[in-house]
């Protein structure tokens, strides 16, 4: 038999191990006092919609520029329970990489008192269990906000970038998209309107979408429009048929019965791979799953939506500026590049 310690440590053998890797940050025993101000409740509300953000990012989305006045406040919002910080544990030799953020349950708690979180459902940060859980997060937010830094730049404003890109960003939680709660909007375009056309779904269903980030904004064309953005983590392509079944539901028909309504061009769906290797490969896999069509009895003509406004391109591409993407072919066979979504949605203002 072996003794009760051995039983206990064998019983904790790797129970939380990756966990053991985070670096939380300390609070004073007493926490200070903290006027919160309008700025500090965007702050939150961004942490609420996209889990996290590294300092870099929140210095640039709200104070367009990184300085000791910016970590000073970011570090009075941790001290005083509002967000929670962390970061990898690292060796003395290598640095200290930058803090990471995230809304705590107290934060949430002000934001809900004093303004609008991003969802109305309750909150509760998660139990970390690695920092890897993290990276996706991070990185979804500091490359939205390296894309409104350059679309800032184009049109010629300068400061926080909240507020200097010519577009509405959503994270995950204020772009969800439920079907079964989802209203029409009232201002509803004409370009919402089937006008006659007949729908023929193939393999699209309708159900719960969730992008990673959501530009709303005006074109060059002065049109109101949309780029959902989906950052794939599986670099396989079967994995993603569900997922792009929902969207050619929602980007064929389902837009036309929701706040999208209001749009005067289609929202249009750009799914982030990690290389530029896999583009192919899931443009050639996405003519299968998008298989809606709308069809005009009066014209004798038939459009995939999905497979018009559905275009991957490469985080490698996003970060270089450039907008050509990889779509399946309008006859699903083969692929086409084309200078898409962002660049044609938004104009130069995003892509070079």
């Amino acid at each position: 038999m072996i003794d009760d310690d051995l039983t206990r440590k064998l019983g904790d053998a790797g129970v939380d191990l990756g966990a053991m890797g985070i670096q939380w940050g300390n609070r004073p025993d007493e926490l200070p006092t903290c006027s919160i101000q309008d700025r500090d409740l965007r702050l939150l509300r961004f942490l609420h919609d996209f889990n996290y953000a590294s300092t870099s990012t929140l210095a640039a989305m709200f104070w367009g520029r990184y300085g000791s006045a910016i970590r000073e406040r970011l570090k009075l919002l941790h001290d005083v329970g509002f967000v929670d910080k962390l970061r990898p544990r690292v060796g003395r030799t290598q640095g200290a990489p930058e803090w990471v953020y995230r809304l705590t349950e107290r934060g949430w708690k002000e934001l809900r008192d004093h303004s609008e979180p991003a969802d109305r459902e309750a909150f509760k940060p998660a139990k970390l269990t690695s920092i890897a859980y993290v990276e996706h997060d991070v990185q979804v937010a500091a490359l939205m906000t390296q894309i409104a830094a350059r679309a800032a730049e184009f049109v010629g404003r300068s400061g926080p970038l909240i507020d200097a890109a010519p577009f509405e960003l959503l994270g995950p939680r204020s772009g969800m998209i439920d079907p079964r709660v989802e209203t029409r909007a009232r201002d509803a375009s004409p370009a919402s309107d089937l006008a006659g056309r007949r729908v023929s779904l193939g393999r699209a269903h309708p159900g719960v979408l969730k992008p990673d980030a959501t530009m709303l904004g005006v074109d060059r064309h002065g049109n109101r429009t949309a780029v959902m953005f989906e950052f794939d983590r599986t670099r396989r392509p079967s994995k993603q048929a569900e997922r792009l079944q929902r969207y050619d539901w929602f980007l064929t028909v389902g837009w036309r019965e929701s706040r999208y309504a209001c749009l005067d061009v289609e929202p249009a769906l750009l799914m982030v791979c990690s290389t530029c290797s896999l583009l192919d490969p899931f443009a050639r896999a996405a003519a299968s799953y998008l298989t809606a069509r709308t069809i005009d009895p009066a014209q004798q003509c038939t459009e995939n939506v999905g497979r018009e406004q559905v275009g991957f391109i490469s985080r490698s591409r996003l970060l270089a500026g450039n907008g050509t993407v990889v779509q399946a072919a309008g006859d699903g066979f083969g692929v086409r590049e084309e200078r898409f979504a962002v660049e044609r949605l938004f104009g130069s203002a995003i892509c070079s």
